[in-house]
């Protein structure tokens, strides 16, 4: 197995985890405990799954052009 396809996997974990957490924190969350609005939330998720997941993809995508 390469090393980009590992970076793509890793992609898809980030994802499903951006997803999990989300709906998680959208079943928890409850507009009169929470003082910040849900798309704080959202971001905070964001920031902690999608920005890494954008890294590693783009890190895959020079190895696999690197490899050619």
């Amino acid at each position: 197995m390469k090393i980009h396809n590992l970076c793509f996997l890793a992609v898809r974990i980030f994802l499903a985890a951006f997803v999990i957490t989300l709906v998680r924190d959208y079943m928890r969350y409850n507009s009169f405990v929470n003082s910040a609005p849900f798309y704080i939330f959202i971001l905070g998720n964001a920031l902690t799954t999608l920005l890494p997941a954008g890294i590693v993809f783009a890190v895959g995508k020079w190895l696999k052009k690197k490899g050619k």
